[in-house]
């Protein structure tokens, strides 16, 4: 709930989303994101270890414009990555 706030309140550029959180998953995340904010310019990302297709579709269907497994990417990484965003 505080991370909805917060993406209202400041509109990040970029949003890493974890799907396994201990209040609500990723999921739920997105679909309160969307209600609330239909027409949100954050891109969001997933960064998980958890790899199902079913999931990224639909993490895709709800704006996600990456899916990323952590086991790839070192913190270095997610670096680099996102300064290529």
């Amino acid at each position: 709930n505080e991370g909805l706030k917060l993406l209202v309140q400041y509109k990040p550029d970029i949003v890493l989303l974890e799907v396994l959180m201990p209040i609500m998953n990723g999921i739920e995340f997105l679909e309160e994101v969307r209600k609330i904010k239909p027409k949100i310019t954050s891109k969001i990302i997933v960064l998980s270890n958890i790899d199902n297709d079913d999931l990224k579709r639909a993490c895709a269907k709800l704006g996600v414009i990456d899916f990323l497994h952590k086991f790839e990417y070192s913190p270095n990484k997610i670096g680099q990555y996102l300064s290529n965003i």
